[in-house]
């Protein structure tokens, strides 16, 4: 027989193996052989069974633990199965039901069903297998809609992580342009601590310089802060948030919600914020032992009263980064800026795979033939380094395009293709407010112009476009082709190569197209 007397009625069904408690069943139906029936069937099947014989044995049960998946008889001695199901979609949505009915029930389940059910049995049961089969595929699409939720979780923070990138990407632009119009330091300063302030929502900014020979720190600028005696915008290296943060050349972060056990409590006591965050000024230190910090830029509590992230950290960082060269007189494109600009414009192009989760993919597979297709067409490092940018960059316009456009499974029609073809020009205009990537506009502009001159937006022609834009019209291309997408599946290697050859000297530059396809058979052998 299928059932054995050494399990109960009531209760979970042990087995001898681990539980995955995603797998947990309650079953309820006030027929004791029923229940018996499919706890020895199920749990065979390596589920995990509870069996109850009323409804309000089933809500109990839900109380104490809530399970994935319930079966449900629509007729039970103490209330509905219906009103059952009611309550337990109303304080757990996320249960999937399974009606169990006889044959002279059948609108009541259609009923049910309209309530939320997943599927329904019919009672007695014809065939055990097909019992079986129907609450292996209702976990079955349980997992396709939790793993469908996942990933628009995931789709969720990375289109977060994207608008705090465009938004620190244009924070750096701006701070950029006020650093850059500021004629003498105190300009530097105010315009930091300006900017800061509205970057980062703050409500009081500060930036204190370091007196080496008195060994204290001085406020020079300030947003939000009340007028206050000299003596009183001073603190000692050691001393406090500001202090302790020059003296280590840390960074620190603090909220009263949620304190950091790191930080010794002497430091952040009888400071007036709610949260802050504080990094050092760092330069390099003239006698060859690393970089010490020749002050510090503060930001204390938020408008919207939220911690400062680790974002708003790394932002501040880069900022502090930028202020010290100026500081110093070192020009714009020294290689602290180009570096710390680098990484902002890496984890901008990183998070546009939220707005379109080829984008990141596409950016990284031409990456690596960047380099090697620049050297061999003999471009210089200021070239190499606007070439990287460009490739890294070239699609940035993307986030100016619907999603329904950039995420259609199908062939977009001419008029989406119009809208598509905005993103070259949305592309320079998002970096032309940064001085240091003004090269790289032309780029990103020109990348899909055609040798021929029958490319767009401008219409340009051989080498009217930049050799850049050249290079990264065929990498964009060949990594197209190898790519699924929505509508399509790659090409495969051949037919790519076979279309950049007819390409050439018509969509591409003919020798952009022999130095690629040299470096590409080269990498085979």
């Amino acid at each position: 027989m299928f059932m054995r007397r050494d399990r109960e009625r009531t209760g979970t069904c042990q087995r001898a193996t681990s539980v995955d408690d995603s797998q947990r069943i309650l079953v309820v139906d006030d027929n004791e052989t029923v229940c018996l029936l499919l706890s020895e069937l199920l749990g065979d099947e390596g589920y995990q069974v509870t069996t109850v014989t009323c409804g309000g044995e089933a809500l109990e049960a839900f109380c104490r633990e809530p399970f994935p998946l319930v079966l449900l008889d629509l007729v039970l001695p103490d209330m509905s199965g219906t009103r059952v199901l009611e309550e337990i979609k109303r304080s757990h949505p996320q249960t999937d039901a399974v009606l169990i009915t006889s044959h002279g029930s059948m609108e009541t389940a259609v009923e049910a069903l309209r309530l939320g059910a997943a599927d329904y049995l019919t009672k007695p049961f014809a065939d055990l297998g097909a019992v079986s089969a129907l609450v292996r595929t209702t976990f079955e699409k349980r997992r396709e809609k939790e793993l469908k939720a996942q990933q628009a979780e995931a789709l969720a923070r990375r289109a977060e992580q994207l608008e705090t990138a465009v938004k620190r990407l244009m924070g750096l632009a701006r701070i950029n342009q006020a650093l850059n119009a500021a004629r003498d330091a105190r300009e530097l300063q105010e315009a930091a601590v300006r900017f800061v302030a509205a970057e980062l929502d703050a409500q009081r900014v500060s930036m204190m310089l370091l007196d080496r020979e008195a060994g204290d720190l001085e406020i020079v600028a300030s947003v939000g802060l009340q007028p206050f005696p000299p003596e009183a915008g001073r603190v000692r290296l050691g001393e406090g948030v500001a202090g302790l943060v020059a003296e280590k050349g840390w960074a620190l972060r603090y909220c009263t919600r949620d304190p950091n056990p790191g930080i010794p409590t002497n430091v952040h006591r009888g400071y007036q914020a709610d949260a802050f965050v504080s990094v050092p000024l760092l330069e390099a230190d003239s006698g060859g032992a690393g970089r010490l910090a020749m002050g510090v830029l503060n930001a204390c509590n938020r408008v919207n009263r939220e911690p400062f992230s680790a974002e708003d950290e790394e932002f501040l960082a880069t900022v502090a980064d930028q202020l010290v060269l100026r500081l110093n007189a070192a020009h714009a494109a020294s290689r602290e800026v180009r570096e710390s600009t680098y990484q902002a414009v890496l984890a901008f192009a990183e998070a546009l795979d939220a707005k379109d989760h080829t984008t990141g993919e596409h950016a990284d597979g031409m990456l690596k033939f960047v380099e090697p297709v620049g050297r061999a067409l003999d471009l210089n490092w200021q070239e190499l380094e606007i070439l990287l940018f460009g490739a890294v960059l070239h699609d940035i316009g993307k986030i100016g395009v619907p999603e329904v456009i950039l995420q259609k499974p199908s062939r977009l029609t001419e008029e989406e293709f119009a809208v598509m073809k905005e993103h070259c020009r949305k592309g320079g205009d998002i970096i032309r407010g940064m001085t240091f990537l003004a090269p790289v506009i032309p780029v990103i502009e020109m990348h899909h112009e055609r040798f021929d001159g029958q490319g767009y937006p401008f219409g340009k022609a051989g080498e009217q476009i930049p050799v850049q834009a050249r290079i990264v019209a065929v990498l964009d291309a060949y990594d197209a082709m190898m790519a699924d997408r929505p509508y399509r599946k790659g090409i495969g290697k051949a037919a790519a190569v076979a279309e950049l050859r007819r390409g050439a000297g018509s969509q591409f530059d003919p020798q952009v197209v022999e130095a690629f396809l040299k470096i590409l058979n080269a990498g085979e052998q």
